[in-house]
């Protein structure tokens, strides 16, 4: 029961975390019963939702009092950081989009208007605008204890540097075929794998992404206040 009471949610973000653990398990089950393609958008979705635990662990965690709960919050925070990075990448799942026959089959200038496509269209944006959300309220969590632990911490730097990292991953995610799980089965060849990349095009990619994850963050945060 201990380690229930690490789930439960305090302060004002109890409605949204909620209501996001609702519409995930929602989306898992919409899954099974109405989707017949991109269904790895189950496993995409469950590693963005990750994060979003692991930041209410963080939330119910003491870390101002002890040693012990200051070393569970840091390991906490670097597992969230390991996890984050899933929430951006399911950006780049827009791109399974041009599997399906999305062109008028007689007007080849038009898009279809074949309920199939549109049904996965919905099914695939659904997921990517649900686990962004849940994405962008783990990190808000998450800087808030940052500023309550560290002090003085710029947003701007701070959502800049997790953008900056979350690319990264996102580029090994996407052109390595590597997920957060393969540092924990192959840690030492993943690393390898993780510390090949260097490009120009790589350094490219870096900078549209996190540009990316900025405007959408500045958008939200617009919406928010």
């Amino acid at each position: 029961m201990n380690i229930l009471r690490n789930f439960k949610v305090r302060y004002k973000e109890r409605p949204n975390i909620y209501a996001f653990r609702v519409l995930f398990w929602l989306y898992i089950l919409i899954t099974f019963l109405f989707v017949e393609r991109f269904n790895f958008m189950i496993l995409n979705l469950a590693l963005a939702y990750i994060p979003l635990e692991i930041s209410v662990v963080i939330d119910n965690t003491d870390y101002k009092e002890g040693r012990i709960n200051k070393m569970k919050y840091w390991m906490l925070l670097l597992l969230w950081l390991f996890f984050y990075p899933n929430s951006p990448y399911l950006i780049t799942d827009f791109f399974h989009l041009a599997k399906l026959n999305y062109m008028d089959t007689v007007i080849r200038s038009r898009f279809t208007t074949n309920p199939y496509v549109w049904k996965h269209f919905a099914y695939m944006a659904t997921g990517v605008i649900l686990g962004i959300g849940m994405g962008l309220l783990s990190l808000k969590i998450i800087y808030r204890s940052f500023i309550d632990s560290i002090k003085k911490v710029n947003s701007v730097i701070f959502v800049t540097t997790i953008s900056f990292l979350s690319s990264y991953a996102i580029y090994v995610g996407r052109f390595l075929r590597l997920h957060s799980l393969d540092l924990i089965i192959a840690p030492l060849i993943t690393l390898e794998r993780i510390l090949s990349v260097f490009s120009l095009k790589f350094f490219y990619f870096i900078i549209y992404m996190t540009i990316v994850q900025i405007i959408i963050y500045i958008v939200w945060k617009l919406i928010k206040d």
